[in-house]
């Protein structure tokens, strides 16, 4: 009825749609809003109702959800993955917690809120996939760390239960979790000194990655970020097999665990990989 009121008010058409449109997604089936502007005011209009509740302790419990908080996350949710908005999902909630926090009736500082509202968006993300059919270790892997573009994380999980059966998949797993663990034994990492690297297989790692990580980062196609993870696969191997990472002589040390954290960080935008069963 807004929408015809509109219309009949003289409203701009696109204003008219969005009116009627804010409201969706009304439920797990319908559709999400056609209109850019009516997603915008869908998402906006859904996550100040959310934030709002949780701003003063009304936040579903168990199966107690009486103002449907958890259907209006889902629908938020909805939107993302159909938009494929390349905006965090951290950010949308930065941008809807401000505006709360400054009227002061927050019972509840903001960074609680904050961390309060991830964990329910990553239920929400989790049951998403989990409806997909993908594994549970996979939907950690990529849930661990912070949560980002909702679109690309929910198709790297994809990616990686598309990718679980195939041949060489357990290898590839092992050898990038391998780097992973060994990248925590640094906290801050100096830069790499390619004058440090004292074999070949250091300096074929990190010419691979290197060369990796410039492709990585021209294109957003998730399969593709996972191949070009796993072509690491072999130089990494050769580097575990004539490498002693945490050498007696501090410079070598710290410089082979800085190739290690670097190689790391990549492998984490994409997924926690040491989060994954190799079964």
């Amino acid at each position: 009825m807004g929408e015809r009121y509109a219309r009949i008010k003289g409203e701009d058409e696109a204003v008219a749609i969005a009116i009627n449109e804010h409201y969706m997604p009304r439920h797990a089936e319908d559709n999400v809003p056609s209109s850019e502007i009516g997603a915008i005011v869908s998402v906006a209009e859904k996550m100040d109702t959310i934030i709002a509740n949780f701003a003063i302790n009304n936040i579903p419990t168990g199966s107690q959800d009486p103002y449907a908080l958890r259907r209006q996350a889902s629908g938020i949710v909805q939107i993302l993955l159909e938009k494929k908005w390349q905006i965090s999902l951290e950010s949308i909630i930065d941008l809807a917690l401000e505006p709360i926090m400054e009227q002061g009736f927050a019972k509840r500082e903001a960074a609680e809120i904050k961390t309060d509202l991830i964990s329910f968006f990553e239920a929400r993300i989790k049951h998403h996939l989990s409806e997909k059919e993908v594994r549970y270790d996979l939907i950690d892997a990529v849930l661990t760390g912070e949560i980002g573009v909702v679109s690309s994380l929910v198709n790297r999980a994809l990616v990686l239960e598309k990718a679980k059966g195939e041949e060489g998949f357990k290898e590839t797993v092992e050898a990038l979790s391998r780097v992973m663990n060994i990248a925590v034994k640094l906290e801050e990492a100096p830069k790499v000194s390619v004058e440090l690297f004292e074999n070949d297989s250091e300096k074929a790692l990190y010419n691979e990655y290197v060369a990796m990580k410039e492709q990585y980062e021209l294109t957003s196609d998730e399969e593709k970020h996972f191949a070009l993870l796993a072509s690491l696969q072999g130089a990494i191997e050769q580097f575990f097999e004539h490498t002693m990472v945490m050498s007696d002589n501090e410079a070598l040390r710290y410089n082979r665990l800085s190739l290690m954290k670097e190689v790391a960080e990549v492998i984490k935008s994409f997924a926690f990989m040491n989060k994954v069963l190799v079964l």
